[in-house]
């Protein structure tokens, strides 16, 4: 997924790859909103594509 692509996603689909990822590491949304947490400044720097495309990478990684 390019960060073209991850600015093109709806909230729906965000939701629905946060929910994929869960079913392989039910935490990985409570570690990237910790990630948020600790690093907002960086996150805003880098957006929201970045975390998508994060997020995507490891559900598709935890499928194996």
């Amino acid at each position: 997924m390019s960060a073209r692509q991850a600015t093109e996603l709806t909230p729906e689909q965000v939701q629905q790859i946060a929910n994929h990822a869960e079913q392989y590491n039910p935490s990985v949304v409570d570690q990237m909103s910790d990630f948020y947490a600790k690093h907002s400044g960086l996150v805003k720097t880098l957006g929201s594509a970045a975390l998508t495309i994060a997020l995507a990478k490891m559900a598709n990684n935890m499928k194996g």
